[in-house]
């Protein structure tokens, strides 16, 4: 292999290796990573997202805020975030939310992102996230995954 073609190949691993998106556990299905947190099982949506507790997203400073990166699982009856514990290969629930339970809820666009918005016990939460996939494994469509949760929510009134 010539030096010209060591080169693109060494680039091309480094800069495919900076578009992963965070830690991921080990198991495809994520059945075992989320064997920790009962209320993620049932997840119709799993996403990568950036959880901004105490926060309003939206304009350009609130996202200096302090936020954690993990899974945004989306179920049939809540939305629970978690962050992975690469020691433990599981997932360490961080907030958990029923539809029941939230007060309000909003979503917008953000570029290629999804924002959601609500409120649950007089606390604002922020969750941004691009990515993730459905169930079967398939890639998750961005606004159908607001849909869903639009849904849900206003079923619950």
């Amino acid at each position: 292999m010539s030096a010209k073609y060591l080169l693109v190949y060494l680039l091309s691993f480094i800069l495919f290796g900076c578009a992963v998106h965070g830690p991921a556990p080990t198991d495809p299905s994520y059945s075992e990573a989320v064997r920790n947190i009962v209320s993620a099982k049932d997840a119709r949506y799993i996403l990568s997202a950036a959880w901004y507790p105490n926060v309003m997203l939206g304009n350009i400073e609130s996202f200096h805020a302090s936020s954690s990166q993990g899974k945004l699982f989306v179920t049939p009856e809540r939305l629970v975030f978690a962050v992975y514990d690469d020691a433990t290969n599981s997932f360490l629930k961080s907030f958990e939310a029923s539809y029941s339970n939230i007060s309000w809820f909003t979503a917008k666009e953000h570029g290629l992102s999804r924002i959601l918005r609500l409120q649950t016990s007089n606390t604002v939460h922020s969750f941004l996230f691009s990515s993730g996939y459905m169930e079967n494994g398939s890639p998750a469509d961005k606004d159908a995954v607001v849909q869903y949760i639009l849904e849900k929510f206003n079923r619950k009134k």
